[in-house]
């Protein structure tokens, strides 16, 4: 199916992972399913395609669909469409707009990858009740970073100055009154 969704305990307490997947496939080669997912990119392929080797949505997807379906999951295809660069310039000065590209790279995830990837996410969480608990009894400059989202997508986050100082009352201020 397309948009496929999930949404499956992680542990005792209830808490969640929640995902959702571009599109489930089987292989007729070897009747295995696999997530496949569509994205685009500006990025040059072999930059955009490691950034998924160890990617832990990846391992997130691959735990959630085998929840989902009840059985193993092979791994992620994904397919990916590389805007269009610029050309090099012509001996006259100009430039042409180069083709799009496509291209298709396959992800696979090991029992033992998944397993960690729990164990990672299980622990992330409780951190981060921990840090919840400790500005609720009134520490303050307590923040869990994300320290892979400080630079993504070719841009700085715009919380990074906050992280940098330690600085998170006025963060954790700014989202409490949040409704």
């Amino acid at each position: 199916g397309l948009e496929v969704e999930f949404s499956y305990p992680l542990n005792a307490d209830g808490e969640s992972h929640t995902g959702r997947m571009d599109r489930m496939v089987r292989s007729r080669t070897d009747t295995l399913l696999y997530i496949m997912e569509h994205k685009s990119s500006g990025e040059h392929p072999n930059a955009f395609f490691k950034r998924y080797i160890l990617d832990p949505k990846i391992t997130g997807y691959v735990w959630g669909a085998e929840q989902l379906f009840q059985e193993p999951i092979a791994g992620v295809i994904m397919n990916a469409l590389f805007k269009p660069r610029m050309n090099p310039p012509k001996k006259d000065g100009t430039q042409t707009l180069g083709q799009p590209s496509y291209m298709r790279e396959t992800f696979i995830r090991t029992k033992v990858e998944i397993e960690e990837w729990m164990d990672e996410t299980v622990e992330k969480h409780r951190r981060l009740r921990e840090t919840i608990r400790r500005y609720d009894t009134g520490e303050r400059n307590v923040f869990t970073k994300r320290e892979q989202s400080c630079v993504r997508y070719g841009r700085t986050c715009e919380f990074i100055k906050v992280c940098e100082h330690q600085q998170a009352d006025f963060i954790m201020e700014e989202f409490r009154h949040v409704d």
